[in-house]
């Protein structure tokens, strides 16, 4: 019973070396933004679903102790989001949206950003809250992002996205035309 019990811990210790020589890397910091709509041909009832994907630059690891850091034996980078969290974000459209919003016009207040609170995300439905009122905006960086409204006419329109972190880096993207049949 002695040697089972050594053999399993011996495995488990051969596997938890292994698996610690690769770096844990939570953040990453990325050096610019691609805006990637889920579809540009849309129903006229269907919502604009975008998501804004950091080009990532490099990994950061940050030092940290504690009992809870042994069970972390996956390499996945970055899994705990940017480095330098969101100041601001400011979308725009590049053609007319409506008569309320003309090119150029800050639409934030017709976004809605959807979120996971918490680790486990498989566990908890996601929350929508409005861009404007999105508090920790770290969680902004690839989410999705759902437009509340749709355009009164079916001429293509592209969006650009504008958005600034704590450090004052700045990205800006475009999203290609879409268009509401």
């Amino acid at each position: 019973m002695f040697r089972k019990v050594l053999a399993i811990f011996s495995l488990w210790l051969v596997v938890t070396l292994y698996e610690s020589c690769c770096e844990k890397l939570p953040y990453y910091v990325y050096d610019r933004i691609e805006v990637m709509p889920e579809g540009t041909q849309l129903q006229s009832s269907d919502s604009l679903v975008i998501v804004i994907f950091p080009i990532i630059l490099d990994y950061v690891a940050v030092g940290k102790f504690g009992a809870t850091e042994s069970y972390a034996l996956s390499c996945e980078f970055g899994y705990l989001g940017p480095k330098y969290s969101v100041e601001e974000i400011i979308i725009t459209s590049l053609q007319d949206f409506n008569e309320d919003y003309r090119a150029g016009d800050i639409m934030n207040d017709l976004f809605m950003v959807e979120h996971h609170e918490g680790q486990i995300y498989s566990y908890t439905p996601p929350k929508r809250n409005p861009l404007n009122q999105l508090e920790d905006k770290r969680n902004f960086i690839a989410s999705k992002i759902w437009m509340k409204e749709v355009p009164n006419h079916s001429n293509p329109i592209a969006f650009h996205v504008y958005v600034r972190d704590v450090k004052g880096n700045e990205y800006e993207a475009a999203t290609s035309p879409i268009t509401w049949n």
